[in-house]
């Protein structure tokens, strides 16, 4: 019966001692993240990575509007070309 008390003991030292080691560790984990973080909030990556994909949705919007510009005139084009084909058309 004096054996299992030592045990007892021995095993709560153990686990008080194991408590505090993984305590310690996710203390220290907790630190290197948020250092990580601050580190990233303080880096000009994000803020340069934003401006180069506002340039890049800008330079598709540019684009888009010019090929939907050089429809529109090639369109035109016909329909102008159609008009006075059919004004000679009704001349002659």
């Amino acid at each position: 019966m004096n054996n299992t008390l030592v045990r007892r003991d021995v095993l709560v030292h153990d686990a008080c001692g194991l408590k505090n080691f993984w305590e310690k560790k996710i203390e220290k984990q907790t630190q290197r993240l948020q250092n990580e973080d601050n580190r990233l909030k303080k880096s000009a990556l994000m803020k340069l990575r934003k401006e180069w994909n506002e340039r890049l949705e800008g330079r598709a919007r540019m684009l888009e509007n010019f090929n939907e510009d050089l429809m529109r005139n090639k369109q035109m084009s016909l329909m102008s070309l159609e008009a006075s084909l059919q004004n000679i058309q009704s001349a002659a």
